[in-house]
């Protein structure tokens, strides 16, 4: 039933599990929340290839050995979830790798780029889920013509660097974008409006957001829900 409702989600919705269904990407989101400005603002846009080449490694590897390479060695979120425990020279190593992945990406990066680095620049499922930006009937414009000059605000405000200056004269953001609606927010000129595909650029951009949302968030509540009451028990019977 999971996999079920994760693949209607995302053919209907796009890389949208990345906005309203990763819990662990709220992790990134957070720590790129702290500060009112970014100090590192100059990132090379090739760092956006890193997690399709992550992918194609992971992949081969994983068929190579015959166990989920990603989940043994490299996900970040290991370091607060279900690593094995320290009782062998591999399992150290994997705490330490875990620790350092979690530390750089989940936190530093993102405290200092105001960025989802963990996101944009490393997670494969990510990448995996940017293939599915084609089948969405949802997605982002940039008019152009109100876009004019071109503030660039979009741009810095993407969390993903999915929005670059070709971006921008193409009128969408690439395939990497993840339907958070940030530089809808940020658009000072109404610019960067929610589009249905099919329909024209645009016209009532409020109605297609608004039927986005309804879907995102229909989605995020059955596949978190149970997960946010279990967590809430627990919490509770902590307290109690």
């Amino acid at each position: 039933m999971m996999v079920a409702l994760w693949l209607l989600a995302t053919v209907i919705l796009g890389k949208a599990w990345c906005s309203y269904g990763c819990f662990f990407g709220g992790l990134d989101e957070g720590f790129s929340s702290i500060a009112k400005k970014a100090r590192l603002r100059k990132i090379n846009p090739k760092w956006r290839l890193a997690p399709w080449a992550i992918l194609v490694a992971i992949v081969l590897l994983s068929a190579a050995m015959y166990e989920p390479t990603y989940c043994m060695w490299l996900c970040p979120f290991k370091a607060v979830t279900e690593f094995p425990q320290v009782r062998s020279t591999q399992t150290a190593l994997q705490f330490g790798i875990f620790i350092a992945l979690f530390l750089g990406l989940v936190v530093v990066l993102p405290f200092l780029t105001k960025r989802r680095t963990q996101c944009a620049f490393f997670c494969p499922f990510g990448a995996f889920q940017s293939i599915f930006s084609r089948t969405s009937i949802f997605d982002i414009r940039i008019d152009k013509e109100k876009c004019g000059a071109g503030c660039l605000l979009c741009q810095n405000n993407c969390p993903t660097l999915a929005i670059d200056q070709d971006a921008i004269r193409a009128g969408k953001p690439l395939s990497s974008c993840m339907r958070c609606g940030a530089c809808v927010d940020v658009c000072r000129k109404d610019a960067a409006v929610w589009h249905i595909k099919g329909t024209p650029v645009g016209v009532e951009p409020e109605r297609a957001r608004l039927l986005y949302l309804h879907a995102a968030w229909i989605f995020a509540s059955m596949f978190g829900g149970s997960i946010i009451a279990n967590s809430l028990q627990k919490l509770i019977g902590l307290v109690v």
